[in-house]
Parts: C-alpha cells; structure tokens; sequence
C-alpha cells in the first residue's frame, strides 16, 4: 500500500478524553470509520455509498456523549472494509491475492468462507469488493500488525525504567522476553517494589509450567509474585508509581507484543489509577516464592523447562 493511503489514515484512529474521569470505562467504536482512502477506492469496482453498507454507521457519534459524562471515547478512522479489526490479524481469503499468502495466515475460518476476513472481500449483500486481484503485500500491510512491533512492549519498558517507588502488574499469562524480565529485576535492585498478580491456575495449563520456569530471576532480584485462586481473571493491569496506569488487551507475552492485534491505553489520572492499583492488591492472595519453585519435584521441574522452551509461540 503506497505511503499517501497511510498519510491518509494518519491517525487511523483516536481517542477523546473528558475533564474529569469519573470510572474504569472505555467506550469503543472500531467500525464506524469513514476515511476511505483514494487508493483504496481506485481498487474497488463499487461505489462509495455500497462500500459504506458494511459500517456501523455514525456510532461514534452516537457515544461521543459519554466523554462529557466522563468517559473516554476510542473511534476508527478507517473503514471496516478496508480492515476489520475485529479478526485474527491474517484472516486472509487466498481467492482475494495475486501471489502466496504466509503460512500462518488463517484460510479457512468461517469468516473468510463469508468474505469476511481481516481484509473483507466483499460488502453488503455478498457484493465483491475489488475489481481483481491485489498483492499479498498490500494485505499484509493493510493488515497492521507487521507495522510498527514492539509499541506496546516499548511502552511497559519504558514506564518500568520511570518508576520511582512501585510497578503493580495484573495479567493472566506472564511470559515476556528477556528484555522485560531484565528492567522488572533492575528496577527491584534498585528498590522499586515490584508486584506481580498471576492466576493461581489459567484456561492453558502449558502456560502455566512455563510461568513457572520463567520467573525465577525476578523472585531472585527481589520481586514479589503472587496468585488468585478461581474464578479466572482475564485482566490486563499496569500501575506505576500510583500515578499512571496501562490498561488494554495485550497479555505479557511475545505474541501479544510483536504479532497479535491489541490496543492498549495510557491513563494519567490519579483517581482512575488508585481504582486499577486496588483491583491488583485485591487480587495478591497467595505469595509465590523461590522456596515453593524450589519445592518443585524433577519431573514437574522438568516438564515446566520444557514448556518454556515453547516460548516465542505460546
């Protein structure tokens, strides 16, 4: 896709944001973007107002209220069928593409039988979209994440590099790479004192054995893990210093860093921040130290070992 349809999009979306917060609530809009870029539309062999048929037309502004009532709003800017956020981020029909797709693409989802993948093939009542063919790398660069990696995983490593007295982490599975299980341990050497809130046991019991086999330089730097029991959490929680949180769909872990699709939000207001701190100490029930890992017998050690070394696809 030429560098005009990305200034096109630039930003692809925002984020307004009241006075004054008054409570933990985003309201979202991914589909009713009506930014449709000029090269985008010398593809299509419809017209504007067909191509418009797959929006969730003017919701936005239907929620654009709620940031006077003191909620943040996040809109797209640009069209569901230009890319579908709401997919995995290589749903892709092989029909659609001049050229080979990767091999982790998904092609055969429910959703790409119906046209309707991350780059939708058609609109309204099963209308085709495109006039022919497109390349396979305007796709993957239509599709987003092989853009920009590592943001989100940018962010945390910075925000922990700031933090002065506290970093409060809540997510439910914890498997990030070497970089960040080296700012956690440098910060708690240097005396931040580091939280970590971990389900006692999650949905993926191979998660759970490598947690284990990963976390062992941070008990030995001086930071705390620590588990809840049932029901399972499915949180994505970051304070740090008690005044500024990151909250959002990536878990700690390489695929939400450097493939998945996620968006995440920066909070710098100290009321929102205190309500995020106290979810995480709510959910610090039981102390996972070095003694119980140590405790661990040579076949559970050796079948969590093994699992870590499933890592970069976990």
């Amino acid at each position: 896709m030429a560098d005009h349809l990305v200034a096109e999009l630039d930003p692809p979306f925002e984020v307004l944001e009241p006075a004054e917060w008054r409570g933990p609530i985003v309201f979202n809009s991914p589909h009713s973007g009506r930014v449709y870029p000029q090269g985008f539309l010398a593809t299509a062999r419809l017209d504007l107002s067909t191509l418009r048929r797959s929006e969730d037309s003017f919701v936005d502004e239907l929620i654009v209220g709620t940031v006077r009532r003191g909620h943040p709003v996040m809109r797209a800017h640009f069209p569901r069928c230009y890319v579908d956020v709401n997919r995995e981020p290589y749903e892709l029909d092989p029909r659609m593409f001049e050229g080979r797709l990767p091999s982790f693409a998904n092609t055969r989802s429910m959703r790409v039988a119906g046209g309707l993948g991350t780059v939708a093939r058609v609109v309204g009542d099963s209308q085709e979209i495109y006039d022919q063919r497109i390349p396979v790398e305007d796709a993957l660069r239509q599709g987003g994440p092989d853009q920009d990696l590592e943001k989100i995983e940018f962010v945390i490593l910075e925000a922990i590099a700031c933090a002065r007295t506290s970093v409060r982490i809540m997510t439910p599975y914890f498997l990030p790479d070497d970089r960040i299980i080296t700012a956690l341990a440098l910060a708690a050497i240097r005396g931040v004192t580091i939280d970590i809130v971990l389900p006692e046991t999650s949905n993926h019991p191979s998660v759970d054995w490598s947690t284990r086999a990963h976390i062992e330089p941070l008990l030995i730097a001086g930071c705390r893990v620590w588990t809840h029991a049932l029901p399972f959490d499915h949180s994505k929680l970051l304070t740090v210093d008690g005044l500024w949180c990151f909250i959002g769909s990536a878990n700690w872990d390489m695929r939400s860093f450097r493939l998945n699709f996620e968006i995440n939000l920066e909070v710098y207001h100290s009321s929102i921040v205190e309500q995020v701190s106290a979810i995480i100490q709510a959910n610090q029930r039981t102390r996972l130290t070095l003694d119980i890992l140590e405790r661990r017998s040579l076949p559970v050690r050796l079948r969590d070992s093994a699992a870590r070394l499933m890592l970069p696809y976990l």
